[in-house]
């Protein structure tokens, strides 16, 4: 992983998300999704207030599971500008088709 790549869980911590401080120093597994973009600190906030949506579209008896494309289709609330004072009219974010 790279610095400001934000990790999020797609099972069991759903709705988790931290930014990674230092390159090179973790791997991703399949359990997880990194996600690149210049406003980390967003997406990692977009992740956050999203958790209960996230949460409702997992699946799994013992344990929530959910796809990388119900993270990436998350919704952006265009309000975390005011919060983060960005001008940002759209997000685009990129995310690590690789798992390790």
């Amino acid at each position: 992983l790279k610095e400001g790549d934000v990790v999020t869980g797609l099972s069991g911590s759903i709705g988790t998300s931290d930014v990674i401080l230092e390159n090179n120093k973790y791997l991703l597994n399949q359990r997880l999704i990194s996600i690149r973009s210049n406003y980390s600190l967003l997406v990692k906030m977009i992740i956050k207030k999203n958790k209960k949506i996230l949460e409702s579209y997992s699946t799994g008896s013992v344990q929530m599971n959910i796809t990388k494309n119900d993270v990436l289709n998350l919704k952006y609330d265009k309000s975390l500008n005011n919060y983060l004072n960005l001008k940002i009219s759209k997000l685009y974010i990129l995310y690590n088709k690789k798992t390790y």
